[in-house]
């Protein structure tokens, strides 16, 4: 079926063009109805229209500037103007923006069936060239895994944009390893054992590729249902699908035991790994992510290279108190202030199990790491540095630290990224900059990743600052935002639908949308219209 979409302000012309065009193609079309420009193109982001029909002069929005916006906002449109107007200027403008055809008043139902049939063929030509695209990049093993890999990164990574774009297409392909159960299983190995012990962070990066070469190998040759892939930090991603929670779990041992393996025979590394729980939709990979991540961050406790699997109901998360302890760390070294620092490092240190040279080790890598992490600007010189004095320092020691030694040795590490101080980062300057951005753009699927390289800062830091000096997360300031909005929105205008509202503040998915909104005001988006107008 084509949608077509006409647009006029005489309510007559609309009534003749829904009839004359239902009347010739039947049920091959569905006529929707405009009377301006405006009212046009809040259609079309609403829904999929393939044929524009308009007239030239209308109020609110003229034809020409609704010509316009479809063809800047690309969206996949034709479009046929009816004019009354024989003046070149205008069928220039036209030409300008990809109109396709370009009627003179009075049109004649002859020449308007032609020209309607004429973009409907090429409608429909242009469907079964995707459709023949489709079927044949469908059936290459190379193009399905790019686009389940990039599907799995947007959704753990909670990339909204990409996550619209390859949620789509892998939809469109018929990927079956989205289709059912799956977990996360994250591997890297462990930087304070085998070979990888003393070598600058740097030149550790070839363990991690070869890491995530066997995976993706694994994959292949035992033709799992799933996905690999590497994450910028050294990390292997996995997405394991199957049939229930034992099949994945199994398919997680196998995979885990072979390439800790190899790894351990042919480059005398270790490999530790964590799944995450199984979730039976892909879209709620991301806690499953969080969950192996945190699982794998415990590992610098114990100093074991084991894989570990999510328990249901586990609440835990070690992985986020320890970054947000280090982000707070680095807030007060940055700042100077040698109490709050002096405070950070005591909870920092009380963490660990004991003060042998390896745990020790282990903790002063994480503490390098995500301090280098937590920099506005990273500079891997100095993760360098910091770990060359680590070192060197547990090779002049050779015996259990104390204490007292412990808490130097961590507070001269917080030095390595602190030396000279941040002092060009006003952070009441970049919070309000953040919450500015947040109130022009909540309409748009905007992340915390994208903020803070907006900002030219670093994602963690930034995390960290927000909460620090709102007393609240990024993500509940924009939901509050987005919410407040709504509510703006169902309050101003009765007739508006709760697609419109979802979309005009930043959601693509309307059920998520009446979620969100009921844990926010109590009930239903549609329940707080009617009450607020008094209609229930």
């Amino acid at each position: 079926m084509i949608r077509i979409l006409a647009v006029d302000d005489e309510p007559l012309m609309l009534e003749y063009l829904e009839r004359f065009l239902t009347n010739l193609f039947g049920d091959g079309v569905r006529v929707t109805l405009a009377q301006n420009g405006k009212d046009a193109l809040e259609l079309l982001e609403a829904v999929p229209v393939e044929l524009v029909i308009t007239d030239i002069r209308m109020p609110v929005m003229d034809g020409l500037e609704l010509a316009r916006q479809i063809s800047e906002r690309k969206l996949q449109a034709k479009v046929i103007i009816l004019s009354g107007y024989e003046d070149f200027s205008y069928a220039h403008q036209a030409l300008k923006y990809s109109v396709s055809d370009y009627l003179l008043k009075p049109v004649s139902k002859e020449e308007l069936a032609l020209a309607v049939q004429k973009q409907i063929s090429q409608i429909k030509l242009l469907k079964r060239r995707r459709q023949d695209y489709l079927q044949v990049v469908s059936n290459s093993n190379a193009y399905r895994t790019l686009v389940g890999q990039n599907l799995i990164s947007a959704v753990t990574h909670r990339e909204n944009l990409r996550l619209q774009q390859y949620y789509k297409l892998a939809c469109q392909l018929g990927i079956e390893e989205i289709q059912t159960d799956g977990a996360i299983l994250l591997l890297e190995v462990d930087r304070w054992k085998g070979a990888c012990t003393g070598l600058p962070p740097r030149e550790q990066g070839v363990f991690a590729m070869i890491l995530a070469q066997q995976v993706s190998e694994l994959l292949g040759k035992k033709q799992l249902p799933g996905f690999s892939v590497p994450e910028p930090d050294g990390k292997t991603l996995v997405y394991l699908a199957g049939e229930d929670h034992l099949q994945v779990q199994k398919q997680a041992r196998d995979i885990y035991r072979q390439t800790a393996d190899y790894l351990r025979v042919e480059t005398n590394t270790f490999v530790s790994g964590a799944l995450g729980r199984v979730y039976p939709d892909v879209l709620q990979m991301d806690a499953s992510y969080r969950q192996a991540e945190n699982l794998l961050a415990q590992r610098i406790v114990t100093g074991k290279s084991s894989l570990q699997l999510a328990a249901k109901g586990s609440s835990s998360n070690f992985c986020g108190e320890m970054r947000a302890l280090v982000s707070d760390l680095y807030s007060c070294a940055a700042r100077g202030r040698e109490v709050g620092c002096h405070l950070q490092l005591t909870s920092f240190a009380a963490a660990m199990p004991d003060f042998e040279c390896e745990t020790v080790y282990r903790f002063g890598l994480f503490l390098a790491e995500r301090l280098f992490a937590a920099m506005p600007q990273p500079e891997p010189v100095r993760l360098d540095a910091a770990v060359q004095q680590l070192n060197a320092r547990l090779k002049t020691e050779g015996k259990p630290f104390d204490a007292a030694e412990t808490g130097e040795l961590m507070g001269a590490l917080v030095q390595c990224f602190c030396a000279q101080g941040e002092q060009g980062v006003n952070c009441s300057q970049l919070i309000a900059a953040s919450k500015r951005y947040i109130y022009q753009h909540y309409s748009e699927p905007i992340s915390l990743a994208l903020l803070a390289e907006e900002l030219g800062v670093s994602e963690s830091y930034l995390s960290s600052l927000f909460h620090k000096e709102t007393g609240e997360s990024y993500i509940k300031f924009l939901t509050r935002v987005r919410m407040e909005k709504a509510a703006e929105l169902l309050r101003a205008n009765r007739n508006i639908k709760m697609y419109e509202v979802a979309h005009q503040v930043g959601y693509f998915n309307a059920k998520h949308f009446n979620h969100v909104f009921k844990q926010w005001q109590g009930v239903p988006p549609n329940e707080y219209q009617l009450r607020f107008f008094g209609e229930l």
